[in-house]
C-alpha cells in the first residue's frame, strides 16, 4: 500500500469482496481461516472514515520489526474513524494512529496494538 493513500468505506468494501481472488473477508469464527492474510492497509489514510461493522479480521496496518521511522511510515491512520462494531480480531495495528477513533464494541481479540496511539477516554 503506498504511503498515506486516502481510502474510504466503498474502497474497503470492494477490497473485502475481491480479497484473495474473491474468497472475501476472513471469517474469524472459522478457525481454518485465521491463518489467511488480511487486507494490507499499511500506510493507508482512513482519517474520519466510517468503517463501522466491517469484517477487518487480520488486517495489516503496521509493522513492528523495523526502525521507528519506518514503522511510522507504514502505520495506518485511523484518527477520528468510526470503527464501532468492526471485527479487528487478529489485526496487526502496530503503531496505528487511533486518536479519537470510535472503538465502541469493536472486536479486538488477539489484535496487535504495540506502539499504537489509542483514543483518549474521559
Amino acid at each position: 500500500m503506498p504511503k498515506n493513500i486516502k481510502l474510504n468505506r466503498a474502497d474497503v468494501e470492494w477490497l473485502l469482496a475481491t480479497h484473495e481472488n474473491g474468497q472475501g473477508p476472513i471469517d474469524w469464527h472459522e478457525e481454518s481461516q485465521r491463518m489467511r492474510q488480511g487486507l494490507d492497509f499499511r500506510g493507508a489514510n482512513f482519517r474520519g472514515e466510517n468503517l463501522s461493522y466491517l469484517p477487518l479480521a487480520r488486517m495489516r496496518g503496521g509493522r513492528w520489526a523495523m526502525t521507528k521511522e519506518k514503522r511510522s511510515a507504514v502505520a495506518v491512520h485511523l484518527e477520528k474513524a468510526n470503527l464501532e462494531g468492526a471485527n479487528l480480531q487478529g489485526a496487526e495495528l502496530w503503531g496505528a494512529h487511533l486518536q479519537e477513533a470510535n472503538l465502541l464494541e469493536a472486536y479486538l481479540l488477539k489484535a496487535r496494538l504495540e506502539g499504537a496511539q489509542l483514543p483518549v477516554v474521559c
